[in-house]
């Protein structure tokens, strides 16, 4: 695993505090590596402090990454095929960027190249990511564990699940070299749109550059986006920009974009992925391939679920698979998290899993849809006090009772269910809802 993390310039107050974060890193098993940048890399900065007493050149290893595409050369290709082959060997590496500010900053062209490699990349999001956090996160020696959402992220179309008409579409357009320069993958929360994305850019023998627009939406985001699209990549066919939440984008930000997506660059493709298509503009729209991608079906989710505890020897009943699926609606990613808390746990019992992911049992929510039908307001309220003494989160459980309910309709009293809805408006913002669902409930 590759972490990539910014740095700012060292002041020599700090000297002695950073040799002690990389000496922890160090001694963690990670290989420290710099940006390459002549005059502003971290290795020409600590040269200046040998006149200080304290320099120590075998503190830094000699790995490290060229900054621009102008600056591949041979050397400093092989140097990036040394980083993916010290990452293919499993080694923990600290990658550290030059950063002045949010404007000046290399992550996201450096995280774009290794990913394309196929190297396994973290990228931390904030700007202000210095040494001390640095330490705090990655400096004590623990585990190298990845969750399971990352271990099994699809590497090819046929391990996608629910998405067959995209996945198809996709593999027929790169059959007959026939895709759009722009694609837009539109769809719910944890549905593949941007795996789909990574793996459409490897079989297209694409350089992946990735920027998450929920945190960098700008203008000037995009401009440095553009002007690196407009560069031919040296290593591979094409350049793959992918736009993840692109939706958060600015109206001045996509109208940069609009200007890219009207010359249609040779040598650039475009992914945009959204969960909220309204609020791209419609001059946009018409300029892309749209794919739609739908929630993840229950039935494929568990499949998948059961396949990865199968294969991770993970002893559970196929009853709490359900559960954890049910508990995603529709977001594979979801749970996949979710397992991975219940495992934390300990216990993988069905009771276990619903108090882990706080879910009612569906005995209860008859009982209580049987109380409220009957106008039994001592039971109502007897359930009530139950589920909240139990520490359940109450927003959640008039979800749950909601659902439960809706999906029983046949059985349910449709006044019940205008009362639920009206509840979930009313105790959106209280913190303590108790009072408000009982007094609803046995109104």
């Amino acid at each position: 695993m590759i972490t990539i993390a910014s740095i700012r310039e060292v002041k020599p107050t700090e000297y002695d505090e950073v040799w002690a974060i990389v000496r922890n890193l160090k001694n963690g098993n990670y290989k420290v590596v710099s940006e390459l940048a002549p005059s502003q890399s971290l290795y020409s900065w600590f040269y200046q402090t040998k006149q200080a007493g304290n320099w120590n050149q075998e503190m830094f290893d000699t790995v490290y990454v060229p900054r621009f595409i102008d600056e591949f050369t041979k050397a400093g290709k092989d140097r990036l095929k040394e980083l993916r082959a010290l990452d293919k060997a499993g080694k923990n590496i600290a990658l550290f960027c030059y950063c002045t500010d949010e404007k000046m900053c290399h992550r996201s062209i450096i995280a774009g190249i290794l990913q394309g490699m196929g190297c396994n990349v973290n990228i931390e999001n904030d700007y202000s990511f210095y040494y001390k956090i640095f330490l705090q996160k990655h400096g004590k020696v623990r585990k190298n564990t990845m969750s399971l959402a990352n271990k099994y992220r699809p590497t090819k179309f046929e391990d996608v699940c629910t998405q067959e008409v995209c996945t198809t579409i996709l593999n027929n357009q790169i059959a007959n070299n026939s895709y759009s320069h722009a694609l837009l993958f539109a769809g719910s929360a944890g549905s593949g749109k941007t795996t789909c994305a990574r793996i459409f850019a490897n079989k297209i023998d694409g350089e992946i550059i990735e920027l998450d627009c929920a945190s960098h939406n700008g203008v000037a985001d995009i401009k440095e986006i553009v002007e690196n699209a407009r560069v031919k990549p040296l290593l591979h066919e094409y350049k793959v920009i992918i736009l993840d939440e692109c939706h958060t984008l600015t109206p001045q930000a996509w109208a940069s974009m609009l200007i890219v997506l009207e010359e249609n660059l040779p040598n650039s493709i475009f992914v945009f992925c959204t969960t909220d298509t309204q609020k791209i503009p419609d001059t946009i729209i018409s300029r892309v391939t749209r794919f739609n991608f739908l929630p993840i079906i229950e039935s494929d989710m568990i499949k998948r679920v059961q396949y990865i505890c199968k294969t991770e020897n993970i002893d559970i009943s196929d009853e709490s698979i359900e559960i954890i699926a049910k508990s995603a609606k529709g977001n594979l990613r979801q749970a996949l998290t979710n397992l991975d808390k219940c495992i934390s746990y300990g216990n993988l019992s069905p009771d276990a899993v619903r108090k882990v992911l706080n879910i009612v049992t569906v005995d209860l929510l008859k009982e209580l849809r049987t109380a409220c039908m009957d106008r039994n307001t001592n039971r109502i309220i007897e359930l009530i006090e139950g589920v909240y003494n139990n520490g359940y989160e109450l927003h959640q459980f008039v979800r749950q009772f909601l659902d439960f309910c809706v999906y029983d309709v046949t059985k349910t009293d449709m006044k019940l269910i205008e009362t639920l809805l009206t509840i979930l408006q009313d105790i959106r913002y209280d913190d303590s809802p108790k009072n408000i669902i009982i007094a609803r409930l046995i109104v």
